[in-house]
């Protein structure tokens, strides 16, 4: 099942990439923090959370600022 998930996120992570979809890539870097931080993975989870903060800053999609003060909590 794991593997599964990962690659649900890998192919998540390319279509976001490349194209004009920063919306979703916010999301996915937010989703991602969130799992990596269930995981126990730290580290990882604060790469995820930096992005998502500066994707937020650079589109203005402040929807997500909660969700991030909460992952910026939980860190």
């Amino acid at each position: 099942m794991k593997q599964v998930k990962k690659i649900a996120q890998i192919s998540t992570l390319e279509i976001a990439e490349t194209g004009e979809m920063k919306l979703h890539l916010c999301d996915y870097h937010l989703e991602a923090g969130r799992l990596c931080s269930a995981e126990g993975k730290k580290t990882e989870a604060a790469e995820h959370v930096h992005i998502a903060a500066e994707l937020i800053e650079k589109t203005g999609y402040y929807r997500r600022k909660k969700e991030l003060s909460l992952l910026f909590e939980n860190k």
